[in-house]
């Protein structure tokens, strides 16, 4: 048995899950704990008030309701009788046996299994506590009613996968449930549990299970009204029967609310970016053979929904992602440029086996005829990108670019081959090799990887041989000698492998010299070449000056430990400053793609100025020289956002300038400090500087709430500065809204709209 206990903020939310499972005939109460009567004799409404009204003798409990499910093994056929008495057995053990609970079998998934529903409030008011339940009380009786009722025990194994159990989410299909009930467990599954943040976002979760949220055209009295409807989807993605205000259902799913959820659910979301971003990136980095499809079936089987939005002419032009296993929807721009849809796309490739059949014979003919025939493996596969995939470009001559995949690659390298195809009399007769290049993939890292480490593992052993050889009086006095080593030690004897004391140790520091090849740069690791050439250069004196130790005239034991010891640090002195010297050079000669010449590109380099025009000064690195750059925004008015990471310099390199060169161009400038007093020291030095070159000397006012002894002071209901009752409203508004926080969900609230009015009749 698995028993899985959650809390919630409604107790109509639980209570009617189970209730809705009863109209669709998947589920029966089969108990009512604690209830004056039998579950068969009481309404849904009695069921229901008796948990209400425990839980409003106590308001401050805010995750009031409690939902337990309790799971046992398919093997298991247990009858009404005995789940009532498992049921009320766990209550009493876990300390909800005085609660009213009700117990609900379910027949809607392929274990059996009964949910109990209660509240977390006494009958005195007071609040049961549920801290750390499951994991304490819940886990004890568990194993006490497997014991006492003889059921399967959950192995460690069963309990993970059945503590990831959801509540089964039928599709709603149209026509065959009632639509409300059927919408409402749909969005009791959606909307408190998936993290988006925007309606299409939503749709995303939602129309999987053929549910959809409308707001109607923008012209509909819906939109202009900001409400909003919930509808069924037929097995085509269109909408049927008859849309449901969102103020109908319990769950009170309306825009507002949606759009509070939406600002939380931003913040709550930011976490769980990197998980899809990984996902995608893996399966793409380093292939060129994945295709959208492919692309989103490896994603589906990480967990993670791929919707593609397009067009009546089946093009994609969004995508979004839902990831079932956090809970987050992100919109592909989301997650950043690279994720878009036009971004996946050309990541992607398009496969058109025709085209590539074609011009594969094509190339076997034409080595066939001037005797230079090659064998081609008939597992070889040439893909396309998606522009060239059709005869007609092919018939006018164009450059294609195509990828040849050989099954006989032992590292999985791909290789680009661009061929130049022209049509000469109706055939294919001529293809033009160009130069190859061949990228190393994942794969080929993580081959390179294994054989150094396996080199580096093989000197060690060479080492611990030789030691073992030459130290072996010691390793006999500290009894550390058996049969089997001296076996095989007499076998390499007699083999004359280690007839040179010298010879034995440059074995092993070849083999590990052989595993430093491999060893590669990482981007901005802290290494010089000189601590790293010197540590080696003490290693090999130290590696091959211990010999002398050797020949003194100190105990056998003593000489041949201190013998191993001085050896050992020589090795790994040898060790640490070969890698650091491999991954010097590593990087240095790299070709790589994101190293320091390959990671820009040619920039604007011209200065444009206006008079409103804002121009940054910047540098960037090309062809291995330092070069000067301007960003020029030459009409601020439509809008600069600057958008980067805390500490990423926002403010050091844009906002400086952007003040600065306003204020010289004779602006008036409101600037909000947010890390006081860095822009307003920069704006007050600038307008001492300037001021004299306005038309008239402009005043400098700095407002600061948090020190006013800093700061001017100012009346925000000075009738000077309102000009009718437009501004009375607005400042009545601003000052009791700031004053009574909660009242900002409450727009149109007769209290709420009285006290303004009053306000401004005051003003």
């Amino acid at each position: 048995m698995v028993a899985i206990i959650k809390t919630g903020t409604s107790i109509r939310s639980t209570f009617y899950y189970n209730e809705n499972k009863l109209k669709e005939r998947v589920a029966e109460c089969i108990m009512a704990g604690n209830y004056p009567d039998d579950a068969t004799n009481l309404s849904e409404q009695e069921r229901l008030n008796l948990l209400l009204k425990l839980a409003s003798l106590n308001t401050n409990v805010v995750r009031n309701s409690v939902h337990i499910s309790l799971n046992f093994d398919p093997s298991e056929q247990h009858s009404k009788a005995l789940l009532k008495e498992i049921s009320q057995t766990y209550m009493e053990k876990i300390g909800f046996g005085d609660q009213p609970f009700l117990v609900y079998q379910h027949h809607d998934a392929g274990h059996p299994h009964i949910h109990i529903v209660s509240v977390k409030v006494a009958h005195d008011g007071s609040r049961i506590e549920t801290q750390n339940i499951g994991r304490n009380q819940s886990e004890s009786a568990r194993k006490e009613i497997e014991q006492e009722f003889h059921l399967v025990k959950a192995s460690s194994k069963k309990q993970q996968q059945s503590e990831h159990l959801k509540p089964a989410m039928v599709s709603a299909n149209y026509g065959k449930v009632e639509t409300k009930r059927a919408i409402s467990n749909i969005l009791e599954g959606v909307i408190d549990k998936y993290k988006f943040t925007s309606i299409p976002e939503l749709n995303a979760v939602l129309n999987r299970y053929n549910v959809t949220a409308d707001r109607g055209n923008e012209e509909s009295r819906t939109f202009k009204n900001g409400g909003l409807h919930y509808r069924l989807l037929n097995a085509k993605g269109e909408r049927v029967g008859v849309p449901i205000n969102a103020s109908d259902f319990h769950q009170k799913p309306t825009l507002n609310y949606l759009q509070n959820r939406f600002e939380i659910n931003d913040q709550l979301r930011q976490k769980d970016k990197l998980r899809i971003k990984n996902a995608i990136d893996f399966t793409l980095y380093g292939k060129t053979n994945v295709t959208l499809d492919r692309l989103t079936n490896i994603l589906e089987r990480d967990g993670i929904d791929t919707v593609l939005r397009k067009n009546d002419t089946g093009l994609v032009y969004g995508i979004t992602y839902v990831d079932h296993r956090s809970k987050a929807v992100f919109n592909g721009s989301s997650l950043g440029k690279n994720y878009s849809a036009k971004a996946i796309q050309e990541r992607c490739v398009a496969i058109d086996a025709a085209m590539a059949n074609r011009i594969l014979n094509t190339h076997r003919q034409e080595h066939s005829t001037t005797g230079h025939e090659q064998q081609v493996t008939s597992q070889s596969s040439l893909l396309l990108t998606p522009q060239q995939s059709n005869d007609a470009r092919l018939a006018n001559g164009e450059r294609i670019r195509y990828l040849i995949l050989s099954n006989k690659m032992v590292l999985h390298q791909w290789t680009y081959v661009e061929a130049n195809v022209k049509r000469k009399k109706g055939s294919l007769n001529h293809c033009k090799k160009l130069p190859i290049m061949a990228s190393n993939t994942r794969e080929n890292d993580i081959s390179l990887r294994k054989v150094t480490d396996m080199t580096r593992l093989i000197s060690i052993l060479v080492l611990a041989i030789h030691f073992y050889y030459f130290c072996y009086q010691a390793f006999q006095n500290w009894h550390l000698t058996s049969l089997i080593s001296d076996r095989i030690l007499d076998k390499i004897f007699a083999a004359g492998r280690f007839s040179s004391f010298i010879k034995t140790k440059i074995v092993a520091l070849v083999f590990l010299f052989i595993s430093l090849v491999g060893v590669k740069g990482k981007k901005g690791e802290d290494i010089r070449l000189k601590p790293s050439l010197i540590s080696v250069l003490i290693g090999l004196f130290i590696y091959f000056i211990s010999v002398l130790i050797l020949k003194t005239l100190v105990e056998e034991q003593l000489k041949s430990a201190l013998y191993m010891v001085f050896t050992a640090v020589g090795f790994l002195l040898i060790l640490s400053g070969g890698s650091q010297f491999s991954r010097l050079i590593t990087a240095r000669l790299s070709n790589h793609i994101f190293n320091k010449d390959n990671e820009s590109f040619p920039q604007f380099e011209q200065l444009l100025e206006n008079e409103y025009s804002i121009n940054l000064p910047a540098e960037y690195r090309y062809k291995g020289k330092t070069r000067q750059s301007w960003i020029n925004i030459i009409n601020p008015f439509r809008g600069v956002l600057v958008s980067g990471s805390p500490g990423s310099g926002k403010t050091f390199f844009v906002f400086p300038h952007v003040i600065t060169q306003h204020i010289e161009k004779g602006f008036s400038m409101f600037v909000y400090d947010f890390k006081y007093n860095d822009l307003t020291l920069l704006a007050y030095n600038s307008w001492l500087k300037n001021r004299s070159n306005f038309p008239v000397e402009p005043a400098f006012y700095t407002i600061n709430f948090d020190d006013l002894s800093r700061s001017h002071r100012c009346n925000p209901l000075n009738p000077e500065s309102m000009f009718d009752i437009t501004d009375a409203v607005e400042s009545a508004r601003t000052i009791l809204k700031g004053l009574n926080r909660e009242w900002i969900n409450r727009q149109g609230d007769f209290f709420v709209e009285s006290s303004i009015n009053f306000m401004t009749a005051v003003i």
